[in-house]
């Protein structure tokens, strides 16, 4: 395994970041950045890589000259261009779950500011209390919304369920709760659900309730809003259930298993027996174990970058920091919940 669990969530991002920042137009920065980089978990595989091709030079070329054996690299040579495609193709894989993610993300943070804000601008000629506790319930719900869907996206790397969440409290809590299993409130389920499904249940559910909050504008407003802006509302929250799915069905169904098993195991083999295909090669020792280096480090390290890119979300260095991504809306929405 390239990248532990715990290696992952020893990289910290710095303060003001969302994600790995960097200047394009700096080569040497970009070459030479260590925050964010792949290096530190890549040059471990490139090291022992290094040290076999020693090995082979110094110990192995001797014996199978004494035993009359020839090793050349022409099998080698031509496997290069399946273990290309395989690794082009598993990274491909990655970085179109990434886009998709980042699309997602963008659409679920911009359904939550558009929400708060439609509420409050169809609603604006009504400034009794009724009406702000209203407007101000609308806010907290979307909000939560959005923390709770944040909080599935993250389940992955933080293991830490939404409705733990310390923003979760109140009557809302309770009645998320008495739809999950898990916590033992529900009891007419069809069947049972593990914690990962009650994880993913409850921003749908929580979508519901933010639901029948809009339909209780009647017993707040003085003149309730028309059935078009219950349209326009309804629209938002379906743009904001969108996003939600589509990122929960790149967790439900991931790139497939034996695409990600045989890209991984055939890149192993090509890469650690690199060295040995060298073993005849007249060129030089120190030319051996530079390009040892270098291809190690080119094909371990894309598929360090595939696994880093598979789930964007946590707190790793290469993922969306959503702790800090989600206040952006969150921000500007106090003005509008009054």
């Amino acid at each position: 395994m390239i990248l532990s669990k715990n290696e992952r969530v020893k990289t910290t991002k710095k303060a003001g970041e969302y994600t790995v920042e960097y200047d394009s137009r700096n080569h040497l920065e970009v070459i030479f950045q260590k925050h964010g980089s792949v290096w530190p978990h890549v040059w471990k595989h490139c090291l022992v890589n290094v040290l076999i091709t020693l090995w082979s030079h110094y110990y192995l070329h001797d014996k199978l000259n004494d035993w009359g054996f020839k090793m050349t690299g022409k099998g080698h040579s031509l496997m290069a261009v399946v273990v290309s495609f395989l690794v082009v193709t598993r990274v491909n894989l990655a970085l179109a779950q990434y886009k998709e993610a980042r699309t997602n993300l963008s659409n679920m943070l911009t359904a939550t500011r558009d929400l708060v804000a439609a509420t409050a601008i169809h609603t604006k000629d009504d400034q009794t209390l009724p009406a702000k506790e209203w407007r101000n319930q609308i806010a907290y719900y979307s909000c939560l919304l959005l923390r709770l869907a944040m909080a599935a996206s993250d389940y992955n790397s933080e293991q830490i369920a939404p409705w733990n969440v310390p923003e979760l409290h109140g009557d809302i809590k309770e009645e998320l709760l008495r739809h999950n299993q898990i916590m033992r409130y529900s009891k007419w389920a069809h069947a049972k659900r593990t914690e990962r499904d009650e994880v993913y249940r409850v921003p749908v559910t929580m979508c519901h309730h933010l639901r029948i909050a809009l339909t209780d504008s009647k017993k707040c407003l003085q003149n309730d809003y028309s059935g078009l802006s219950m349209s326009r509302f309804n629209g938002i929250l379906d743009q904001f259930n969108h996003a939600y799915c589509a990122q929960k069905r790149i967790y439900v169904t991931p790139p497939p298993f034996p695409m990600v098993q045989m890209s991984r195991t055939v890149t192993f083999i090509w890469v650690y027996f690199l060295p040995f295909a060298l073993v005849m090669d007249e060129s030089s020792v120190l030319a051996h174990c530079v390009i040892v280096f270098v291809v190690t480090f080119a094909f371990i390290g894309l598929e360090a970058v595939a696994i880093e890119v598979d789930d964007p979300f946590g707190h790793d260095g290469k993922s969306f920091l959503v702790a800090s991504i989600r206040i952006l809306p969150i921000n500007g929405i106090a003005r509008f919940a009054i």
